[in-house]
């Protein structure tokens, strides 16, 4: 069996999982700022009797893109029969995407200063 290449395309019939997901999404509107990330970090010195880290809060605005990368991407895979391996190949489709983040507003605590401001 001959392995065919070719160019993948959203709109040839071919069904996609996922296929709503394309294209540009962004949190406008009343979604404006839903997106959160906490992190610790270690923080002070051997000297500072206080916390060993801190809590770095980033509130922020993301515009994730979905695209289609390729289709019938040969999954490589064994399976086990009758106390033997056989093939369990399958063919799935694979998305990429493009996220963008614009950071609305920090703050950390306790307060070092490290925080930084808005993109």
């Amino acid at each position: 069996m001959a392995r065919e290449l070719t160019a993948a395309k959203a709109d040839d019939g071919d069904p996609v999982p996922l296929e709503p997901l394309t294209g540009k999404w962004s949190n406008t509107g009343k979604s404006t700022g839903r997106g959160w990330i906490v992190v610790a970090l270690p923080f002070g010195d051997s000297a500072d009797s206080g916390p060993d880290c801190r809590a770095s809060m980033n509130r922020y605005d993301e515009a994730p893109k979905f695209m289609l990368a390729d289709k019938r991407v040969p999954d490589r895979d064994i399976g086990v029969g009758s106390g033997r391996s056989v093939s369990a190949d399958r063919l799935v489709v694979t998305r990429d995407y493009e996220r963008t983040i614009e950071q609305i507003e920090a703050d950390d605590c306790p307060k070092g200063g490290h925080a930084g401001g808005p993109n």
